[in-house]
C-alpha cells in the first residue's frame, strides 16, 4: 500500500491531516504491536525485527515537531513523510492481515518474509525524510540568515538614530506652514536671488535677511515645500528656537541634519555606525566630531543635490561654529549642497560670514501690499466692524503701523479683536504703537485692565514659568498639563483648577499659545521669539517701564523656588513620588520632579538681588527669602532632599554634587548683601550646603578629581538637620554602583571614610 499525501493539499490542512492520521494510526499500531508479539513470541529474532521496523518509525514520527514548519512549506518534505505515511499504513494491514490467517497457513507462512519488504521501505523512507529536511533546512538557514541580518540592520539603524537623538522639527515645519496666507510666499521665487541660487550648478549659500516678525520663518517653510515637491533634490531642514533647549544648540542642529540625511540616503548607515560604536557616547553631542561626520556623509552620499536649510540662525548658541561649518560644507562636498540660512539683521551674526554669500532680505517693499491683504481679510472676518467705517480704519492704521512684519498685523489684529466697543477701538487706534516692543507692553495694559487680582497673580505665574529653558538643566524645558497644573496650584493657595490650559489661554492670550506635539500632548510656549525677548528684558529694567503682570520677573529665581517649596512641602504627588522611589528606586518614575527640583536650585543659585526694587519689590523679596530660609532650616525639606538622594544614586549620577557645590558657592556671595532677609538666607544656605556637601561627598557617587574623604564641617555633628541629611545618605548609599561600605570614624571631631 503506497500512499503518498496528495501534493495539493493546504498547507495549513496538511499537518493537522498528519496529526489526525498519527494519532489514529499509532493507535492501531499499538494493536498490532499486541498481535505481533503473539505470533512472534516463539521467534526472537524476528521480536526484534519488528522492533527496529517500530523504531524507525516513531523515531520519524517523533521528528514530526522539528519539521513542522518545513512540512508546511516544503514539498519534498510533504512526500517523503507521506511515503512513510503509506510504510504505517501498509504495516499495521500486514499486521492485521497475518494474524487473520487460520492457524494452519500461518504455519506455512514466514513472518520474516512478510515483513522483511517493509522493513526496507521504512529504513529507505525515514532516510529520504532526513534528506529532504536537510535540504530544506539548508534554504531556511539562508532564509534565517537573511532575516537576521535585516533584523540586525533594523537595529543598527535604530541605535544609531538614538545616538543621534534628532530634534522634533515635522511640527515646526507643519506650524510655520499653517501661519502662510495662501499666495503670500511666492514672490520669493519670483526673485532674481533665489532663481538664481536653484539655477545655479554648483554648491552655493543664501541667507533670507529681515527683521523680527517679518516672515522669515513663514518663508523657509514655503520653501521646504516648496522643494520638497517641485524640484530633484532631498531637502534637510532645521527650525532654531532660543527658547527650547533641544533646539539652540550647534551640535543638535548637526545630529538632526545627519538623521535626516541617513533616512534619505541608507548607503551612509554603515558609516556611522562606526562612529557610533567608536563614540562610547549615550548621544552625540560632540559638535567637531558631527561637523566632521556630516561633511564625510555629504562626500560619500549618492545623493547628487542636496537643499539644506536652517531657520533662526541668530536665535542659535554659538552661531558661528555653525556658520563656519555650513561655509566648508559648501566648499568641500563632493555633490552639489545647496544651503538655505534665515537671520535677522544682526552686524555680529554676518561678520561670521567670512566671505561673500547671496543674499535676500525681505524688505517692505516685498511684503507691504500681502500684510495689507491680510489685515483686510482679518477686518472682513470681524462682524463687528465688517463694512463699516471704523474697520475701514482699522485696515488702514493697523496696515501702515505694521510696516511689512506680519507679527504686528497679527498680534494687533488679535489686540482689536478683544476690544469689546467701537469706543474702546477707536482709542486703539488713537495711541497705536510703534515697533514690536510697544506693541506688546499695549497687549499686557491690555491684559491687565481685565484680570482680577487672582487673575493677575495666577498670570503672572504662568509668565514666571513658561520659558523653562532658562533655568530647568536636564528635564522638560516646556509646561505641559502636569507642570501647568502644579505652577497654578502653587499660585492659588494649592486649591486645583477645573482646566489649567483653559485658564492659561484666558489669562495669558494672546502672547503665548498652546503647540499640539506629535503624540497629542499640548505644550505652552510663547507665540514668538520676540515675546520671550521681551519677557527677558523686563527681567533687567526698572519697574517703572514693566507691565504689572511682568513685575515678578525681576524676582524670578525666588518666586520659582518658592513654588518649589510648596511642591516639596505640600504638593500630594510630592508625597506620590517619594514612596515609589522608596519602593523602586530605580523605577525612574519621578514625574514633575526634576523640573520642580530646578525651580529651587534656580533660587540656590541666586547671587545677588536686582538694585531697581522698589518698595512692593523689596517687600516681596523679603518674603520669598524667609519662605526659602524657613525651607532649609526646618526638616520639611527632607522631602527633597530624599528624592534627589535616591533618583541621584540610584542612577550614579553626581550631578547633584555638583549643583550642591553651586549652591554653595552662591550663597558664599550672597552673604555680602546688604539685603538683611537676603543676606540671613544666604547664611541659612551656606551652613545648610556646607553639610549637604559633605553628605553627598561622602556617601553618593563622586567624580574622579575627589581626593580622599571629605572632612565633616565644624558643628555638624551638633546640628540635628545635618544628622538627618546623613542619615539619609547612608540609607541609600548602597544604591550607588561602586557599593562601598562606609564607617565613621570620629577623631578630634573629623569623620573619615574607611577605605575597603
Amino acid at each position: 500500500m503506497r500512499t503518498y499525501l496528495h501534493p495539493g493539499l493546504s498547507s495549513n490542512y496538511v499537518p493537522e491531516a498528519w496529526q489526525i492520521a498519527v494519532q489514529t494510526h499509532l493507535n492501531s499500531l499499538t494493536q498490532a504491536q499486541r498481535e505481533a508479539f503473539k505470533v512472534a513470541s516463539d521467534h526472537l529474532e524476528t521480536l526484534e525485527k519488528l522492533a527496529v521496523i517500530l523504531q524507525r518509525i516513531v523515531a520519524s514520527l517523533e521528528r514530526y515537531n522539528n519539521y513542522e514548519i518545513l512540512f508546511k512549506d516544503n514539498l519534498t518534505t510533504q512526500r517523503a513523510i507521506g511515503a512513510l505515511y503509506g510504510d504505517l499504513i501498509d504495516l499495521c494491514a500486514r499486521v492485521v492481515r497475518f494474524h487473520s490467517r487460520p492457524s494452519l497457513s500461518a504455519i506455512f507462512v514466514s513472518f520474516d518474509k512478510e515483513f522483511q519488504q517493509l522493513s526496507e521501505n521504512i529504513a529507505h523512507h525515514s532516510t529520504e525524510i532526513d534528506w529532504a529536511a536537510n535540504a530544506a533546512n539548508i534554504d531556511e538557514a539562508k532564509k534565517a540568515r537573511g532575516f537576521e541580518d535585516a533584523t540586525r540592520q533594523g537595529q543598527i539603524r535604530a541605535d544609531v538614530q538614538r545616538w543621534l537623538s534628532p530634534a522634533e522639527v515635522q511640527d515646526d515645519l507643519y506650524r510655520h506652514e499653517g501661519d502662510c496666507m495662501s499666495g503670500s510666499c511666492d514672490w520669493a521665487f519670483e526673485t532674481p536671488e533665489l532663481q538664481a541660487f536653484l539655477a545655479s550648478g554648483n554648491s552655493e549659500i543664501l541667507r533670507i535677511g529681515g527683521a523680527p516678525g517679518s516672515g522669515k520663518s513663514t518663508l523657509a517653510a514655503f520653501i521646504i515645500r516648496r522643494l520638497t515637491q517641485s524640484i530633484t533634490g532631498d531637502v534637510l531642514y532645521f527650525f532654531c528656537k532660543g527658547t527650547d533647549e533641544k533646539k539652540k544648540h550647534p551640535f543638535q542642529i548637526l545630529r538632526t541634519l545627519i538623521s535626516q540625511l541617513l533616512a534619505r540616503d541608507c548607503s551612509l548607515y554603515p558609516w556611522f555606525e562606526t562612529l557610533y560604536e567608536q563614540s562610547g557616547q549615550k548621544t552625540a553631542s560632540s559638535f567637531a566630531s558631527l561637523h566632521h561626520s556630516f561633511q564625510l556623509a555629504l562626500s560619500n552620499t549618492l545623493k547628487p543635490l542636496i537643499y539644506i536649510v536652517v531657520d533662526a540662525l541668530d536665535e542659535c548658541q554659538q552661531a558661528k561654529d555653525l556658520v563656519l561649518s555650513m561655509i566648508t560644507m559648501s566648499k568641500e562636498s563632493k555633490g552639489i549642497v545647496k544651503i538655505i540660512l534665515t537671520s535677522r539683521e544682526d552686524p555680529e551674526l554676518l561678520d561670521y560670514f567670512d566671505r561673500p554669500v547671496n543674499e535676500l532680505i525681505i524688505s517692505q517693499n516685498d511684503v507691504r501690499g500681502l500684510v495689507w491683504k491680510y489685515v483686510e481679510e482679518r477686518v472682513a472676518k470681524c462682524k463687528q466692524i465688517c463694512g463699516t467705517n471704523i474697520g475701514v480704519r482699522v485696515h488702514a492704521k493697523v496696515a501702515v503701523a505694521a510696516a511689512g512684519l506680519w507679527l504686528y498685523a497679527r498680534l494687533m489684529m488679535d489686540e482689536i479683536q478683544r476690544l469689546p466697543s467701537p469706543a474702546s477701538i477707536e482709542r486703539q487706534l488713537q495711541s497705536i504703537p510703534d515697533g514690536l516692543a510697544e506693541l506688546y507692553r499695549q497687549i499686557f495694559a491690555t491684559m491687565e485692565e481685565s484680570l482680577s487680582p487672582l487673575q493677575l497673580s495666577l498670570s503672572q505665574q504662568v509668565f514666571l514659568w513658561v520659558d523653562m529653558s532658562e533655568f530647568v538643566q536636564i528635564g522638560r524645558d516646556f509646561l505641559d498639563r502636569e507642570l501647568l497644573d502644579i505652577v497654578i496650584q502653587a499660585g492659588n493657595s494649592g486649591e486645583e483648577v477645573f482646566d489649567c490650559f483653559d485658564l492659561a489661554r484666558q489669562l495669558c492670550s494672546p502672547l503665548i499659545e498652546l503647540y499640539e506635539v506629535d503624540d497629542g500632548r499640548l505644550e505652552v510656549r510663547f507665540v514668538h521669539h520676540t515675546a520671550a525677548q521681551f519677557v527677558r528684558q523686563c527681567s533687567k529694567e526698572s519697574t517703572l517701564k514693566v507691565p504689572r503682570i511682568l513685575k515678578p520677573q525681576q524676582l524670578k529665581a525666588l518666586h520659582r523656588g518658592n513654588t518649589g517649596v510648596w511642591y516639596f512641602e505640600e504638593s500630594l504627588k510630592s508625597t506620590l513620588i517619594l514612596q515609589r522611589l522608596r519602593s523602586d528606586p530605580h523605577s525612574g518614575e519621578v514625574g514633575e520632579y526634576l523640573e520642580m527640583a530646578y525651580g529651587l536650585w534656580d533660587a540656590f543659585f541666586l547671587r545677588e538681588l536686582p538694585e531697581s526694587l522698589d518698595s512692593d519689590g523689596i517687600a516681596q523679596a523679603s518674603r520669598l527669602c524667609d519662605k526659602l530660609t524657613a525651607f532649609l532650616m526646618s526638616g520639611r525639606c527632607l522631602r527633597w532632599v530624599e528624592i534627589a538622594i535616591i533618583f541621584n544614586y540610584a542612577g550614579n549620577w553626581t550631578k547633584l554634587l555638583d549643583n550642591a557645590i553651586e549652591a554653595l558657592e552662591a550663597a558664599e556671595v550672597g552673604i555680602a548683601s546688604s539685603f538683611h532677609p537676603f543676606q540671613l538666607y544666604s547664611a541659612i544656605r551656606k551652613q545648610f550646603f556646607t553639610d549637604y556637601v559633605y553628605v553627598l561627598s561622602l556617601t553618593g557617587p563622586r567624580d574622579g578629581w575627589w581626593e580622599g574623604p571629605p572632612e565633616m564641617p565644624e558643628g555638624f555633628q551638633t546640628r540635628p538637620l545635618a544628622a538627618e541629611l546623613l542619615s539619609l545618605g547612608h540609607h541609600w548609599a548602597p544604591l550607588c554602583h561602586e557599593k562601598i561600605t562606609l564607617v565613621h570614624l570620629f577623631r578630634g571631631g573629623h569623620g573619615r571614610e574607611s577605605p575597603r
